[in-house]
């Protein structure tokens, strides 16, 4: 029993030996220690740079759209030529954001007055390899195939934008007969504007250019 017993021990310090000769080192420990603050120490920092950058991005943006803008405004300018030789303007910039609420009512508006073409059908299908039908065929083979998709109607941005510039110019987008007309025949709600269903926003664009000599 003894001489089994000094065995097992014998064992035991084996794989002690082998456990600490397996171990880090206390330097590899420490510079472990180093690259992982190292890691923390530029996440920080780049963090703290992007944070500089969005806030020179507002600042930037506050210049564009606001503070040179307005000045021109001010003094009656849509172009000038500063002392650099930089020629500067500034352009309105039409954008609308029709959202799913009031998406019908401005669908309505579109039929209503002649520009359905605008409206384009975008649909979302998940179908596996080898299911494939002709365009104007699809959703009948779909609905035949058992398949589930969706159908969303869209305006594409820029025509949205295009449209609503021409309603703005023509002092059409706070009132518009089109509209008037929906609304009295109850397709739209009395208090919803035609402005509001398109989600009309607009800001104006400051540009900046040498001449070239």
């Amino acid at each position: 029993m003894t001489d089994q017993f000094n065995k097992f021990l014998d064992k035991m310090e084996g794989i002690d030996g082998a456990l600490d000769a397996a171990a880090p080192k206390a330097e590899n420990l420490a510079e472990m220690n180093d690259l992982v603050q190292d890691k923390l120490d530029l996440e920080k920092e780049i963090a703290e740079m992007e944070a500089e950058l969005n806030s020179k991005k507002k600042d930037l943006t506050d210049l564009d759209r606001e503070k040179i803008p307005n000045k021109m405004i001010e003094l009656g300018l849509s172009k000038l030529v500063t002392k650099s030789g930089a020629e500067l303007s500034i352009n309105k910039v039409y954008r609308g954001n029709i959202s799913e609420k009031y998406a019908e009512h401005a669908l309505d508006w579109f039929i209503e007055t002649n520009q359905a073409d605008s409206i384009k059908n975008a649909y979302t299908v998940t179908l596996g390899v080898g299911k494939s039908e002709e365009a104007r065929k699809l959703e009948q083979a779909l609905i035949n195939e058992g398949f589930d998709f969706k159908n969303k109607k869209d305006i594409a941005w820029n025509t949205l934008a295009s449209i609503i510039k021409d309603l703005d110019q023509s002092e059409e987008l706070s009132d518009n007969e089109a509209w008037n007309k929906l609304q009295e025949q109850g397709k739209v709600p009395k208090g919803l504007t035609l402005k509001d269903a398109l989600g009309v926003y607009d800001y104006y664009e400051t540009k900046v250019k040498f001449k070239k000599k």
